[in-house]
């Protein structure tokens, strides 16, 4: 059966899941209780009541029933959501939106279904951002996750690996386009994660 094939093949340790920074489900299948929903508070997370779902065994079967369970938690929040929902329009009007910003920086993460979204813009004035860093989840599950497969059979990489969900798409981050310089440098992801390990 499908829970006997997930059941203690890749077990994590909440020290591993933390030391190797993983998160998400990766994280709260190893118990650890977090969530930047939680943590932040943003857009309307302090008005809706929800709880954060974790479990303790840390294994394949554990992370896959953490997104399980996220998916139910997630229908309950859009029941009361819908149930509470003030009356206006639902969409921002965009002819009240800026065209041009500031110069600054600004740094936003959100919890995304694989874990801790995070981007950095950096703007010297004008309709278009000089800087965008975009740290998915996926991309430092994965470059984080190697010690996980030591000491397991071939047949299991593949289960470990899928526990994990990545989204391929999200790890694809390796052209560095500038835009001040017109140029556009396609670099590793190795090198992208040596520089994430050095700024960290």
């Amino acid at each position: 059966s499908i829970s006997s094939r997930l059941t203690e093949v890749g077990k994590l340790k909440s020290s591993e899941v933390l030391n190797n920074s993983l998160l998400g489900p990766i994280l709260r299948g190893s118990g650890i209780k977090s969530d930047v929903r939680l943590e932040d508070r943003y857009d309307a997370y302090g008005d809706i009541p929800w709880s954060i779902v974790v479990r303790s065994e840390g294994d394949s079967l554990a992370r896959m029933l953490v997104r399980w369970d996220e998916a139910i938690e997630s229908l309950e929040m859009c029941r009361y959501v819908l149930e509470h929902l003030p009356q206006g329009p639902a969409v921002v009007d965009e002819r009240k939106l800026p065209r041009t910003f500031p110069s600054g920086e600004s740094y936003a993460r959100v919890e995304a279904p694989r874990g801790e979204l995070i981007y950095y813009v950096a703007s010297v004035g004008g309709a278009n951002p000089y800087r965008v860093k975009i740290r998915t989840p996926s991309a430092t599950n994965i470059i984080n996750s190697g010690f996980s497969y030591i000491g397991h059979s071939i047949a299991d990489i593949p289960v470990i690996l899928v526990s994990y969900d990545p989204c391929i798409s999200c790890m694809e981050r390796a052209i560095i386009v500038d835009l001040k310089n017109r140029s556009e440098k396609n670099v590793p992801l190795r090198y992208l994660a040596q520089t994430s390990k050095v700024r960290a």
